[in-house]
């Protein structure tokens, strides 16, 4: 199946090169935000290893759950895109910040809320 999905995919194409130098740097900048969470927001206790792959796998979610949103708002409610970017910009944002508060936590809080 991933040989067909391959054959089928310009690599020399331009909308190959925008797509792949957009989920690079989404990648990079999830790395920049668990920088920025993890010394400016959260502190730095906590596993980083840990913290890094909960901040990669919510940000990824929200990803894809926002895609979702904004093409059934925008298709079947019918909003403007502006509103739309409001909307999905504040649940997700809402989403990301409570999926990655715990891991930030030092080890110690984590088993005194237990």
């Amino acid at each position: 199946m991933y040989e067909f999905i391959l054959s089928q995919v310009r690599f020399d194409s331009e909308s190959f090169s925008v797509s792949f130098a957009w989920t690079v740097s989404y990648l990079v900048s999830i790395l920049w935000q668990h920088s920025l969470h993890r010394f400016l927001v959260f502190g730095t206790g906590g596993d980083y290893w840990g913290s890094l792959w909960v901040t990669y796998v919510a940000y990824t979610t929200s990803l894809l759950v926002s895609m979702g949103m904004t093409y059934a708002l925008t298709e079947y409610a019918g909003l403007s895109s502006q509103l739309v970017w409001l909307i999905t910009l504040s649940c997700t944002g809402m989403f990301n910040y409570f999926s990655v508060k715990d891991a930030f936590a030092p080890a110690d809080s984590k088993e005194k809320s237990s």
